[in-house]
């Protein structure tokens, strides 16, 4: 894997949670055996990266703007930041 599709997967191995590691794969399985292309495959990923990226950064603003903290995005979502 490369690119996004790379990058997605390791942001799902990353998250810890058994279930979306499990499902990433039943998912990515059922694309293949479809004969969807790696292309498509990595246009998906990157579309569902965008979107995971997009949700983080709500997911701060809103924590931000709980805390009235002037934190940075980068280093809350690599887990350097307690909000």
């Amino acid at each position: 894997m490369t690119g996004a599709l790379a990058d997605l997967k390791q942001w799902v191995v990353d998250t810890g949670e058994p279930e979306v590691e499990a499902e990433f794969r039943k998912l990515l399985g059922l694309m293949r055996r479809n004969g969807i292309s790696d292309e498509r495959v990595n246009a998906l990923a990157d579309e569902l990266y965008a979107l995971v990226r997009q949700r983080q950064c709500e997911e701060y603003e809103a924590c931000k703007r709980a805390s009235s903290d002037n934190g940075d995005f980068e280093s809350w979502l690599h887990g350097q930041t307690s909000y």
